[in-house]
């Protein structure tokens, strides 16, 4: 199973963003406490980025799946190339 399994429903779109910003503190939590051990910023600045990727691949799939269902056969208003 991937993310783009559970796109249709709206609620598990709104868990997996829940987990986006749930994910997002986590990491930079760590990366917080890493700079402030080792007295470097560049741990929080790791963080910060991974947390950017993250979220930047999570809505890539997201979206591009909607994008693919939409076109598909799903509920896309564009008009359909065979009833055209």
């Amino acid at each position: 199973m991937t993310i783009r399994t559970f796109v249709d429903d709206e609620g598990a779109v709104h868990d997996i963003r829940e987990g986006e910003v749930l994910g997002s503190a986590f990491v930079g939590l760590i990366g917080v406490a890493a700079s402030m051990l080792t007295g470097n910023a560049f741990p929080l600045l790791v963080a910060v980025i991974t947390a950017a990727v993250m979220v930047t691949v999570y809505e890539y799939a997201l979206q591009g799946r909607r994008a693919t269902h939409n076109m598909v056969g799903g509920t896309s208003s564009a008009p359909d190339a065979n009833n055209v």
